[in-house]
């Protein structure tokens, strides 16, 4: 229940980042259109059709906001929403750059193990 929550909460956050976008590019579309199409653009970029996403958020975004952008100041919402992430991740990988550094090779590598199950007690 716990994770589902948290998924919940990540995915509303993309949307926030959507609407502080919208806002900073001064476009003028309405919240309801955001919390329409947030959810469809992360289904959109699920699909294997293009590398990174690159194109198919750009489509979905001129597709849903046609009535209230021209289609640039769409595909320039696009590119911003694929900036943000971008610079998200590298935080990440600065993360793990400098624990590769101090730690070593073992350190980022996943420590997963296929074994039996732990027993309650």
């Amino acid at each position: 229940m716990a994770v589902g929550l948290l998924a919940l909460a990540v995915q509303a956050a993309r949307v926030g980042v959507i609407w502080m976008l919208v806002r900073a590019l001064g476009l003028d579309v309405p919240n309801s259109v955001i919390l329409l199409a947030g959810p469809i653009v992360f289904a959109a970029l699920a699909l294997p059709v293009s590398l990174n996403g690159i194109g198919v958020r750009e489509a979905v975004f001129v597709y849903f906001l046609h009535g209230h952008t021209t289609k640039p100041q769409a595909v320039a919402l696009g590119l911003a929403f694929f900036a943000v992430g971008t610079l998200t991740a590298l935080v990440g990988a600065g993360v793990l750059a400098v624990r590769f550094v101090r730690y070593g090779i073992d350190s980022i590598r996943p420590r997963t193990e296929i074994g039996e199950p732990p027993t309650a007690e």
